[in-house]
C-alpha cells in the first residue's frame, strides 16, 4: 500500500506561514474506523531538539513537539488535538 505525502506544510510556530526549516513528510491514511497520521520530522542539528516530558498529557509547549488539530465541526473553534513530542509522551484534548 503507498499513501501520498501532504505537500506545502507551513509553521504555525514560531513562524506562522513559513515553510518548515527542516524536511517534514506527512502522511495520512484512513479506514472505515481510523485514521493514521504519520510524520517524519528531520532536523540537521539532533543537538538542539528540546523534550523532556515523558508523561501521557504533559503540557508540551516549552519543547519541540508535533499537533495534529482536527476541526472536525468545521467551525474553527472546537475539535481534536493530538500531540507527540521526540520522547514519545503524548498529548491529547476536545475542545
Amino acid at each position: 500500500m503507498t499513501v501520498d505525502s501532504i505537500p506545502n506544510l507551513t509553521q504555525v510556530e514560531p513562524a506562522e506561514g513559513d515553510a518548515p526549516f527542516a524536511r517534514t513528510v506527512v502522511r495520512v491514511l484512513t479506514t472505515g474506523d481510523a485514521i493514521i497520521i504519520g510524520v517524519r520530522a528531520d532536523d540537521p542539528d539532533p543537538s538542539r531538539i528540546v523534550s523532556f516530558a515523558r508523561q501521557r498529557d504533559a503540557i508540551l509547549d516549552n519543547e519541540d513537539h508535533i499537533a495534529i488539530i482536527l476541526d472536525t465541526y468545521l467551525d474553527g473553534r472546537s475539535g481534536y488535538v493530538f500531540a507527540v513530542n521526540p520522547n514519545g509522551a503524548r498529548y491529547d484534548a476536545h475542545s
